[in-house]
């Protein structure tokens, strides 16, 4: 099975990586990937605030290119009513 966010030259290159080796990835290219062929999620935490759930969507509308993506609602803890 191929993936969808590596090309081929990049999967050749990942095995080739002796062990012990760390790759260096850009996590925001990364997100941009996962966004830009439906796969994006973008989780919300508690206690933010209205204006910067507003901005991640923002972003995430942005980095998605027009694919759905997944917004995952935040967590109630115990303790909040």
């Amino acid at each position: 099975m191929r993936s969808e966010s590596l090309s081929e030259a990049e999967m050749s290159e990942r095995e080739s990586i002796p062990p012990g080796k760390h790759v260096k990835i850009d996590i925001l290219e990364a997100m941009r990937q996962q966004f830009s062929i439906g796969r994006g999620v973008l989780q919300l935490q508690p206690g933010m605030t209205d204006e910067v759930i507003l901005h991640m969507i923002k972003l995430a509308i942005s980095a998605s290119n027009g694919k759905a993506f997944t917004v995952i609602p935040a967590l109630k803890s115990p303790t909040m009513s």
